[in-house]
């Protein structure tokens, strides 16, 4: 059945006066946003590293390109040397790329450089988000460059990990690379990566360390039956990982939002995006995904959204098949032909793994397993409630960053007269008092520390706003011959009378937790108001789910 429109789904709270956790948030997320850590702390106290014995295996094994992002190749255990009693099975190891000489990134992915971020930025709280320095005491530029290459890490394990929990991160080990090694793998995978990642990036052979990370497209598996035991049926079904980048999950609140602004607070971002990637070419159809609806913990609306991206999947879905992808969009990595083929092909290929259809349709059941399992854990929640420490909007946090970055932490509460930080006749009363504030601080409210915050925190929300989520299954049956770990299971319901509900096990996991640099704000807040300009320009009338007003 079809569900209704939904006008809402936020609560109605006013939250401009709450800088941190909104009050309804999971308890967990407030106790670990109370407790987060600054940056050289965290990267002193990092938990875990590869043995020696583990190092040597890493260097020896023939791995093979599995994918990349803007930052990062993912490089997958090698099949045909397989060894089932190696370590690095069911392991991918990530690395840092650096960008060729020359290319000019859109963003600041790929060596942003020091310079780029004004002296006055150097603050504890902000730390994480800038090119690390080596901080007090520093010997030399290689400790400078190992805080750069471990800064991630320990983002993940001491920032993200305790604000969404230890079952969904798992931030990998860290291994200690060579020059050697690092030219040995740009030798061999180079010619099998794509080419136009290839013009702008290569591997960086003077980087210290790749971390070792479980591959979400697969389970940890056990070694195989031994000599003349006939493996069950079971046994040999493809493993299903669906990778999933939901976006973010909740509709603007905040009253620093200038009025002439009103459209964010009526369509979410994603939907309005989607209009304006469309009018520049960006995109070739647009989605009718909302992660608004995903994220709603209402299973109609939920179903919806992962119709709507299995239909138009763009970069948003991944469908993977025993490690190897084989559904996504035109800007995961497919071509049209291919695209089409592996739609047409999808039914047939997830009835190879054991899923049974509902109404005829295996992709069906999937999408109602999918649903069943993101709404019987707190992920969605915990991420939405972490998207939200964008409590005051990058509207309220811009002009914070721009008085610390004109006159420093000890600045923040003195005199701006001089700021050019718009108000209008429509912006609210909130907006109007915030921003003469700003510019005549009294009181020393905020405090510095609750101006730095605020920075740190919509930092924090880029990153959770842009991660992805893997869901790995496989029939439980299964999973007891060919997984070592202990996985949660769930049961499959196809909603036919007469037929058995089947179990499946299942790994939830979040990846792309890397903290977003700084030098990105600009380009945040002007990319923002393109988008907000655009859609108040060319006003959404219908095909936008999550629209809550039509007039204009």
């Amino acid at each position: 059945m079809e569900p209704t429109a939904r006008l809402s789904v936020q609560p109605t709270t006013n939250c401009s006066s709450t800088w941190g956790p909104r009050p309804d948030a999971p308890a967990s997320v407030q106790e670990a946003y109370k407790h987060l850590p600054p940056m050289h702390q965290a990267i002193k106290e990092i938990p875990e590293w590869a043995t020696e014995e583990l190092q040597q295996q890493v260097f020896e094994h023939p791995w093979v390109y599995k994918g990349e992002g803007a930052a990062h190749m993912v490089l997958g255990y090698n099949a045909e040397h397989d060894d089932f009693t190696s370590p690095l099975r069911g392991q991918v190891l990530r690395m840092l790329k650096r960008g060729k000489e020359g290319v000019v990134a859109k963003k600041a992915s790929l060596d942003s450089n020091k310079s780029n971020v004004h002296p006055n930025l150097d603050v504890a709280p902000l730390h994480w988000f800038q090119n690390a320095s080596a901080g007090p005491g520093a010997a030399d530029e290689k400790q400078e460059k190992k805080e750069e290459e471990l800064q991630e890490y320990a983002f993940a394990t001491s920032v993200i990990t305790p604000l969404l929990g230890h079952d969904y991160v798992f931030p990998g080990t860290p291994v200690r690379l060579t020059e050697e090694f690092v030219k040995k793998l740009a030798e061999s995978i180079e010619p099998k990566r794509p080419g136009f990642r290839k013009e702008k990036s290569e591997f960086d052979p003077t980087a210290l360390f790749g971390f070792l990370m479980p591959d979400f497209t697969l389970f940890p598996q056990a070694q195989p039956s031994k000599s003349g035991e006939k493996v069950p049926e079971v046994a040999t079904k493809p493993i299903v990982c669906v990778e999933i980048k939901a976006k973010g999950g909740f509709m603007p609140f905040s009253e620093l939002i200038r009025g002439a602004n009103v459209a964010k607070k009526q369509v979410c971002r994603y939907c309005m995006y989607q209009r304006l990637k469309k009018e520049k070419d960006e995109i070739k159809q647009i989605s009718n995904y909302c992660p608004l609806d995903l994220f709603s913990n209402d299973k109609a609306l939920m179903r919806r959204a992962l119709n709507e991206i299995f239909e138009v999947p763009q970069n948003n879905l991944k469908l993977f098949l025993d490690g190897s992808l084989y559904y996504t969009g035109d800007l995961g990595g497919k071509k049209a032909d291919e695209i089409a083929k592996a739609a047409a092909g999808l039914d047939e290929e997830l009835a190879k793994t054991g899923l049974p259809p509902t109404e005829g349709s295996t992709k069906k059941t999937l999408i109602n397993l999918l649903v069943d399992i993101f709404h019987s854990t707190s992920l969605l929640q915990n991420l939405k409630h972490v998207q939200m420490f964008d409590y005051l909007d990058v509207e309220g946090v811009y002009p914070i960053f721009q008085k610390l970055e004109a006159l420093g932490e000890k600045g923040l509460h003195k005199e701006w007269a001089d700021a050019d930080v718009p108000v209008s006749g429509d912006d609210s009363e909130s907006r109007k008092k915030y921003v003469e504030t700003l510019k005549h601080p009294k009181n020393d409210v905020p405090s510095e520390d609750e101006l730095l915050n605020a920075i740190r925190d919509f930092a924090i929300s880029t990153t959770v706003k842009d991660c992805s989520i893997m869901v790995t299954m496989l029939p439980e049956e299964a999973a007891r011959l060919r997984a070592t770990a202990k996985l949660k299971s769930i049961q499959v319901d196809t909603h036919e009378e007469g037929k058995p509900k089947e179990k499946y096990a299942y790994r939830i996991a979040v990846v792309d937790l890397d903290p977003k640099q700084l030098v990105n704000m600009d380009y945040w807040f002007k990319n923002d108001q393109d988008i907000v300009q655009f859609c108040t320009e060319h006003p959404l009338r219908q095909g936008a789910h999550c629209l809550t007003d039509t007039s204009s």
